[in-house]
């Protein structure tokens, strides 16, 4: 056994693995790369959900006083389909698509260094309360919200973790 973890760790170390938000050997991560980006205005109730929650994982020292990149989102698209439907045409499970793309641009330079689309699907059921199926539905919303945010914030530090190499 204490061969068989030695090896995995020698193979681990060899592959070049490093962890996504661990310090970089200069000193830089992930973290610092965040704290240097200005997130813009987002249009609807959505992008403002989108745009607090990437506050709350990009720049948690607050909105930086001169940034060095600028994060400009579009407008959130919502497609919402049916999913089961009864012999009497009620629909019972219902599916949310949300999606939009970003653009990250170096403000120095004002070139777009890095630009992605991202999407988020989540279902919810169709109950015979109308109030109940808006909350869930609201709730589906709120979870594709989150995991857009969390895309973005994803694909923000791989970014960053090809800085500086």
């Amino acid at each position: 056994m204490k061969y068989f973890l030695t090896a995995s760790l020698l193979l681990l170390a060899a592959c070049g693995f490093t962890p996504l938000y661990g310090e970089k050997i200069q000193g830089a991560s992930a973290k610092d790369f965040f704290s240097q980006i200005d997130i813009m205005l987002i249009p609807d109730r959505e992008g403002q959900q989108l745009r607090n929650a990437l506050l709350d994982q990009l720049n948690m020292s607050g909105v930086p006083s001169q940034p060095r990149y600028r994060l400009h989102i579009q407008e959130i698209a919502e497609e919402k389909r049916e999913l089961d439907i009864t012999k009497e045409a009620d629909t019972t499970r219902s599916q949310l698509r949300l999606r939009t793309s970003f653009k990250l641009v170096d403000l120095e330079s004002q070139q777009t260094v890095l630009g992605r689309s991202v999407y988020a699907i989540t279902s919810y059921n169709e109950l015979a309360s109308e109030f109940s199926t808006r909350v869930t539905e609201q709730n589906a919303r709120d979870n594709a919200i989150t995991e857009l945010a969390r895309q973005i914030e994803r694909d923000l530090a791989l970014y960053a973790n090809t800085l500086e190499k």
